[in-house]
């Protein structure tokens, strides 16, 4: 069997962690197997659906290595994410109008696994209040479940609109075992609903178009949302009555999901800005940082390495590491992610990917994204950063390297290394001294202040002849010659010349600095 996985998203919101970790799974089971990955467009829900969506997901996720074998080669595409396939169109509004699912429509009103309903939506949202306010399941009553070839003549005769609902068999139990959890679920067939699969306007909803595409196009394994686990029965019987047999049928998998951290018990929600995976990136996370920490939320390996590249993961997949509890996302492992991809990266691959950061992430925010953005950073000078990023894209400085050196060992991600190195081009215009970090030497503040300042006078003209020995040894003197800790004296220089007690570290940053500069930064200070 060769295997094929698909991915098939709705354009109704933008690509999300989620979203990527799901089309991560069904990326690497499909490659670990040498079959095929695909991409299918279910944009049935027209009245939801976001103008320029599905080229925005498909983009991010081609961001990450992500990319499929067979997909949408719509005209409104970018050229670049057009790919086209054997089971064109990929995209579920072109295959209705092709007429692709109207045999299928058709076989089930013919053999009654289906009917035409034509209750109103006035009639079905006041059967809806009654039965909330009764405390009630909320369902079709099943009234137009047996109308009489007469009454459904007239009303089509009389142009009625309609819709087509699946017709559940009453007294079954359905049985399904799930791919992803291995949970062996049964429904009581009174207890489903009577689903809508065609709207009004002769659209399929997803429970036909999803799972009759998935037959069509000879998709193996189906991994999709735990949202979608109720809806299961109702395609167990849908493949009854399309007569398909199980062999011929997709395995289905349910996946966990990813909960949000900020609300206990809540999965990570997709109309949440700050989980879009452009925001991430543009908040200074690398791609192969934030793509190896979602490996790991839902898929445990035997051996609980962390680290993997995209290649090594695909090679170590196995379905049979999904876990069945929900993970909860972790800001810090997210850092510490993050942290360790950017010290593997050489000095020259730290410098590229830090000016690639700006220009491709940084600073091409568009405007829904820019106020998560702004709200993550909320207590920093956003406007001060962007425009000292625009002059060190434009300007190229050459003494960068040494900076950005200085701040890799430290960094979390590259927006932590913008804020560490901005002391290099833009001296502080005001200090706070007022800082915890300075409450031990503050009766002594100016005193030290003033000896700081006349050492760092004394130090020759060249920075480069600069040592550590002399360094040391004379700030050390001013703390014992004050009766203060040596700590305190190098907190003073450090918050007189960086504007802050947190900074790359003190003496490589002076030397960067250059005596002139230091002194101008003390005596202003």
């Amino acid at each position: 069997m060769q295997v094929r996985t698909r991915w098939a998203p709705s354009p109704t919101g933008y690509a999300h962690l989620g979203f990527i970790s799901r089309v991560l799974i069904n990326y690497a089971l499909a490659k670990k197997n040498g079959g095929q990955f695909i991409w299918r467009n279910e944009d049935t829900d027209t009245e939801r659906t976001i103008p320029g969506a599905m080229a925005f997901n498909m983009k991010w996720t081609r961001e990450f290595g992500l990319d499929w074998d067979e997909g949408p080669d719509d005209e409104d595409l970018p050229e670049d994410l057009r790919k086209g396939g054997p089971y064109a169109p990929y995209t579920q509004t072109k295959r209705t109008k092709a007429g692709v699912y109207d045999q299928a429509i058709q076989t089930l009103l013919d053999n009654g696994s289906a009917y035409r309903c034509f209750c109103t939506k006035e009639r079905l949202a006041e059967l809806r209040e009654t039965q909330e306010r009764a405390k009630q399941q909320t369902r079709y009553d099943g009234r137009c479940r047996n109308l009489s070839t007469e009454e459904i003549k007239q009303n089509l005769d009389n142009k009625v609109p309609f819709t087509v609902r699946i017709k559940i068999p009453k007294d079954r139990k359905i049985e399904f075992d799930d791919l992803i959890t291995h949970n062996h679920v049964v429904w009581d067939s009174n207890e489903v609903d009577d689903a809508i699969i065609v709207k009004s306007n002769g659209v399929p909803t997803y429970h036909l178009a999803a799972m009759y595409d998935d037959v069509v196009m000879k998709v193996t394994h189906a991994l999709r949302g735990s949202e979608w686990l109720a809806s299961t029965p109702i395609h167990k019987i849908l493949f009854e009555g399309l007569g398909i047999k199980p062999e011929d049928q997709a395995q289905i998998g349910h996946f966990t999901v990813i909960l949000d951290p900020n609300t206990p018990g809540k999965k990570m929600s997709k109309r949440n800005d700050s989980f879009r995976v452009d925001a991430l990136l543009q908040r200074g996370y690398l791609k192969e940082a934030i793509l190896n920490y979602l490996m790991l939320l839902g898929w445990a390996p035997k051996d609980n390495r962390e680290l993997f590249t995209l290649e090594e993961f695909v090679e170590a997949f196995d379905l049979n590491g999904m876990q069945k509890s929900n993970p909860t996302w972790d800001d810090k492992k997210m850092d510490w992610f993050n942290g360790v991809y950017l010290r593997k990266l050489s000095l020259d691959q730290f410098s590229e990917r830090f000016y690639e950061w700006v220009e491709k992430y940084l600073l091409t925010m568009l405007p829904e994204e820019e106020e998560a953005f702004r709200k993550k950073f909320e207590s920093l000078p956003v406007d001060s950063l962007l425009e000292f990023a625009r002059r060190l894209l434009a300007d190229k400085p050459a003494r960068l390297s040494e900076q950005l050196a200085l701040v890799q060992e430290r960094a979390v991600n590259l927006w932590d290394v913008l804020q560490q190195i901005q002391f290099f081009y833009d001296a502080p215009q005001s200090i706070n001294w007022d800082i915890k970090q300075l409450d031990k030497v503050r009766e002594q503040l100016s005193e030290v202040r003033a000896k700081v300042t006349g050492f760092m006078s004394s130090l020759p003209e060249d920075s480069k002849v600069w040592t550590h020995e002399a360094w040391e040894s004379g700030m050390r003197a001013i703390g014992d010659a004050l009766g203060v800790k040596h700590g305190d004296v190098f907190m003073v220089l450090r918050v007189a010349v960086c504007g802050t007690p947190f900074s790359p570290p003190l003496f490589e940053s002076l030397q960067i600095l250059g005596k002139e500069e230091v002194l101008a930064r003390l005596n202003a200070n």
